[in-house]
């Protein structure tokens, strides 16, 4: 008896040893003899359940690593990239508003008054939302009553037009032209940043409302798809923005716009299992990406190639 106890000793001791050294490696390659005498020590003083131990910390720490790399994944991309992939840049706008901040910081009083009041002249002042928003926390308190004032009036438009659009959708709730064109002005309402979170709760329900009722006939536009899918990640409706993807890809599978959407979408969630499907149905789909989305596409393709490989 006492030779088996020895024996059984010696292979526990002889396990003990080559577990330490198989596993004393850190991240990057190299041993670690701390770490190789850490793992003897708890493999060799706790029989069994040491080793067990040592396993399942291992597997919880992998998961741990999978988990943040694939977050840190998505947020690096997210930070390099901008999530508009089609949206096609108007540089002579972005360069023309350019000087209009600075000129908000640096101009005389009277000049920042002027440039402010003259954003009514623009055939669309919307583009200067985000301007006049500067000009509202102006030093100068004039400049900032005009800003104030303009933001007004863009509202009193919005509404006006939004109020005609509203009011022959309700004579007409079946005529899908009618819904369709409040269906748009709800959605410009909505994006053109002049109303706080109050009055956008309201719109949102009146927009999520026609949008449904659309969404509901036989071949809804394109753009409706689009414009929903936005409404549902701002509002944070993320199961019904995921139904809607699906439903714009088998309506819709030529359309980049809507792989633009799906690759945002699941950026948004930072859903690897649902990035991967996307790009395998992606490949029966007959659209044509431009050389602009296929970088994302590649981008994601490579990541999903390396960790099968990886895993392998």
């Amino acid at each position: 008896m006492d030779i088996i106890y020895m024996i059984l000793a010696g292979l526990h001791l002889l396990f003990s040893v080559v577990y330490a050294v198989e596993f004393r490696y850190e991240e990057d390659g190299t041993p670690s003899t701390q770490k190789a005498l850490l793992r003897f020590v708890i493999t060799f003083m706790l029989p069994v359940l040491g080793f067990l131990f040592l396993w399942f910390s291992d597997f919880c720490e992998n998961r741990v690593k999978q988990h943040n790399s694939r977050a840190s994944e998505f947020s690096l991309f997210e930070q390099e990239i901008s999530l508009d992939l089609l949206k096609t840049i108007n540089y002579a706008e972005e360069i023309n508003k350019v000087p209009m901040v600075e000129a908000l910081q640096m101009g005389d009083y009277s000049f920042r008054r002027k440039m402010v009041v003259d954003t009514l002249r623009e055939d669309d002042t919307l583009e200067y939302v985000n301007v006049l928003k500067e000009a509202l926390l102006n030093e100068d308190a004039e400049t900032s009553h005009y800003a104030s004032s303009v933001i007004m009036d863009i509202q009193g438009k919005l509404q006006s037009a939004l109020s005609q659009k509203e009011e022959q959708f309700y004579a007409e709730p079946e005529n899908l032209s009618a819904a369709y064109a409040y269906e748009e002005e709800l959605y410009k309402v909505i994006k053109s940043n002049v109303y706080d979170s109050r009055n956008l709760k309201k719109y949102y329900a009146k927009y999520k409302s026609v949008s449904n009722q659309l969404l509901g006939a036989a071949l809804p536009e394109e753009l409706c798809y689009h414009n929903r899918i936005e409404i549902d990640v701002e509002t944070n409706d993320l199961e019904h923005a995921k139904e809607i993807c699906d439903a714009y890809a088998d309506a819709y599978p030529e359309s980049e716009e809507m792989v633009a959407d799906n690759l945002k979408l699941c950026i948004r969630l930072q859903d690897r299992k649902r990035m991967d499907n996307f790009l395998m149905r992606l490949k029966q789909m007959p659209v044509i990406l431009t050389a602009h989305s296929l970088q994302y596409v590649r981008f994601f393709e490579q990541k999903s190639y390396v960790e099968e490989q990886e895993g392998a």
